[in-house]
């Protein structure tokens, strides 16, 4: 168990040409003051396996603990930062996605529709570039026996989120401890985390869940707080002008972990928040670990 969270636009992902299966969808999205919201999402056609996105058309938000919970050293300070259009996984990717990409799953609690967990980095970053080549895009991750693993910027395959891009997904506009507003407990049962996340709370605990049943946030995103804890792409450092916490595991190590959000379905409510970061090494898996799909628009 792993403990320490007035304009308008149009926008949609951008197609392949060569596509053996179809992992998109498109979203209208409309911004008033710093709140956006979803007015309009449509599926389009899929193949062989259905792993729905969203087209985020990005922008500057505070990134960092910006809600009411104290929070930890670790997401401070709050700073300006702006993010590119991306494309966002509607939720986890399940294990029946990923049994259909990797051939097998290696999840503890078996079912299709539940977050594929027991994944490290490195599993998900393969994931990335098989489903990429099966969709006929360029594989985000060299992957080289001696140098490791090297995202390149100018693929347009599939990968993981940058933290930028998680938190601006999850924090959808608003400035609150989550989407559905700020966390009134450390432990226990919070009613604004009720209504979206699986988390400890005492009632639903220990178990991942089917994705897509809580309500989404207004990026039309599904469980982007509880279930299972996300890898992102990032490497664990301080934020500008901010410190690690000596006393935190594995703050010496620096660089060297990978940075996990959202919280799961088995820690507290005040680890279900989305400007909660975790960090382990990328060999690392558990039964509250998976990930959710990203890649950049317009390559």
């Amino acid at each position: 168990r792993l403990l320490s969270s007035p304009m308008s636009c149009t926008c949609s992902v951008v197609q392949p040409s060569r596509i053996a299966f179809q992992v998109a969808l498109s979203v209208c999205l409309s911004f008033s003051g710093s709140t956006a919201v979803a007015q309009d999402h449509t599926r389009l056609p899929s193949g062989a396996v259905n792993i729905p996105m969203v087209a985020i058309t990005g922008g500057a938000f505070l990134m960092g603990n910006t809600g009411s919970a104290d929070g930890e050293t670790h997401e401070q300070p709050a700073s300006q930062v702006r993010v590119a259009p991306f494309a966002f996984g509607v939720h986890e990717v399940t294990q029946a996605q990923f049994e259909a990409v990797m051939g097998y799953t290696p999840s503890r609690d078996p079912a299709p529709e539940k977050p594929v967990e027991r994944v490290s980095w490195y599993d998900a970053v393969r994931f990335c570039n098989a489903l990429s080549r099966l969709d006929g895009l360029t594989p985000a991750y060299v992957i080289d026996p001696f140098e490791g693993y090297t995202l390149d910027p100018e693929a347009n395959g599939y990968r993981l989120p940058t933290e930028a891009e998680w938190e601006y997904a999850a924090k959808a506009g608003t400035g609150t401890d989550t989407y559905a507003g700020n966390v009134a407990v450390e432990e226990g049962q919070d009613a604004a985390l009720d209504a979206i996340a699986w988390y400890s709370s005492g009632i639903d605990e220990g178990r991942t869940q089917p994705v897509g049943q809580k309500q989404p946030n207004a990026f039309g995103l599904y469980d982007v707080i509880g279930n299972v804890f996300e890898w992102t792409d990032a490497a664990f450092v301080a934020y500008p002008g901010g410190q690690l916490d000596p006393d935190t595991p594995g703050a010496a190590q620096g660089g060297q972990l990978r940075v996990l959000r959202g919280g799961p379905m088995d820690t507290p409510a005040r680890h279900s928040r989305a400007a909660y970061r975790y960090r382990l090494h990328p060999s690392y898996t558990s039964h509250n670990i998976g990930f959710r799909i990203a890649r950049t628009i317009g390559l």
